[in-house]
């Protein structure tokens, strides 16, 4: 595929008016893994020159609101507020904290508060054993043992540090595993673990607990409560583009809200967004809106 690089003094004076054969897309560097390789097949099938520039949100949206982009695929811990006018901004997927324990737990939900007494050091109480949590039999003297996996293209720890732990560190008894297929017995086989993950394995022994934030409220990571923001654990990634460029990016907006890039998200870990909001976004892609 040829790849054109416009040079900074040309792509000032296109400004917006940037045809789909010259597209500059920009973006977090956390979905390269993800986007890269779906979107450079899908420009060779298209037969379009696109230049897949992605190294961060920040100037990411600087390049899109200036016009030195066509289109970015942002992260965005404010819910999309982004607090300018003239862009358009679609939800893309989520990386999710998910907090796992053994199926044998009969914890169904737990607080931020609880999880920082868990992990954090900042927290003013501390909880060593299951019985601290209100589970009681055998369960109750059973030391709990956290728990992290550690993945690259994330940062669902730093996430799970600023929303649960108010940013303090992490204690030090926590077991950190990099791959869980390799150490599945960490916390599939031991029923006194609690485990931050970055998705929810298939087939395994494990169950998602649901998460309450201030409101009290607990919500289990489903896709529909992720999009909601209902699950406190969770960072939005958007597109965006400016209003002015939709003809130019609608066919490459649409193919990045298909099964296609929604299997590749899945696989590098991202949730997508649920069916419904997805189809009606193709949807308003479809009739102009």
């Amino acid at each position: 595929m040829k790849r054109l690089l416009l040079s900074l003094l040309a792509v000032s004076a296109l400004h917006s008016q940037v045809n789909a054969e010259d597209m500059l897309i920009v973006g977090s560097d956390l979905l390269k893994g993800a986007v890269t390789e779906p979107l450079t097949k899908y420009a060779e099938s298209q037969g379009l020159d696109i230049n897949i520039d992605l190294y961060g949100s920040i100037p990411a949206m600087a390049q899109v609101r200036n016009g030195d982009a066509t289109l970015a695929l942002v992260a965005n811990a404010a819910d999309g507020e982004f607090q300018e006018t003239g862009l358009t901004i679609i939800p893309f997927a989520y990386q999710v904290a998910f907090v796992l324990v053994n199926r044998n737990n009969t914890m169904r939900e737990i607080s931020l508060e609880q999880l920082s007494g868990i992990f954090g050091t900042s927290s003013e109480t501390y909880y060593t054993r299951w019985g601290d949590l209100g589970q009681s039999g055998g369960m109750a003297t059973r030391s709990i043992q956290p728990v992290v996996l550690v993945e690259p293209d994330s940062v669902v720890v730093e996430l799970f540090k600023s929303v649960a732990l108010n940013r303090s560190p992490l204690k030090q008894n926590i077991r950190y595993i990099e791959d869980y297929v390799s150490n599945s017995e960490v916390v599939g086989g031991d029923s006194g673990a609690i485990a931050i993950f970055t998705y929810m394995p298939k087939d395994s022994g494990l169950k998602a607990l649901s998460v309450s934030g201030k409101e009290g409220i607990a919500y289990d990571p489903a896709r529909e409560n992720v999009y909601f923001r209902d699950y406190p654990l969770s960072l939005p990634f958007y597109i965006v583009y400016r209003n002015e460029n939709f003809r130019e990016v609608r066919g490459i907006v649409r193919f990045l809200l298909g099964d296609e890039v929604v299997q590749a998200l899945e696989e590098h870990h991202f949730m997508p967004l649920p069916e419904n909001p997805r189809k009606r976004a193709i949807l308003d892609l479809d009739i102009g809106f």
